[in-house]
């Protein structure tokens, strides 16, 4: 085969290959949708849910130093002092749980109880956790069930 015959056959081919392959590959690029899984459907037409957090649900925090700036301690106050006996009273109640935050996602919701992200059937300091609605999330230990409500 001479080189003029040779170039005339690549170019041909060429040229077959972008008649052919250029509408197929726009056709694949804008038209062509492949079959997808509901799962797979989920993921694509996924959005963020938009949430809000009210000032009312914040908790002021304020920081103290251990030690104030120029202020001495007196040396005995720092011996050891004698322990008076223990009155036997029983322990203060502990304080309810608090609300934070709840998140629901399709099927999962999520929940922040006393700063601790759970879902249901999780345990948080005594406490089950139930149920997890829009606003509200059900919570149960021996004592009985207790409703903590967003404000």
């Amino acid at each position: 085969m001479n080189s003029t015959l040779r170039r005339d056959l690549a170019l041909a081919l060429t040229g077959c290959l972008l008649a052919l392959g250029l509408p197929v590959g726009l056709y694949v690029k804008l038209v062509w949708k492949p079959a997808l899984t509901e799962a797979e459907r989920f993921v694509v037409d996924y959005t963020p849910a938009s949430f809000s957090i009210s000032r009312s649900t914040w908790q002021e925090v304020r920081l103290t130093p251990p030690l104030t700036p120029g202020a001495a301690t007196p040396v005995a106050s720092l011996a050891p002092q004698p322990e008076a006996p223990a009155a036997l009273s029983p322990p203060p109640p502990a304080p309810p749980p608090t609300l934070s935050f709840i998140l629901q996602d399709g099927g999962s919701s999520t929940a922040i109880v006393n700063g601790s992200m759970v879902k249901a059937g999780s345990e948080v300091q005594g406490w089950t956790v139930e149920r997890i609605e829009r606003n509200r999330v059900l919570l149960r230990n021996r004592k009985g069930p207790l409703w903590l409500t967003l404000d």
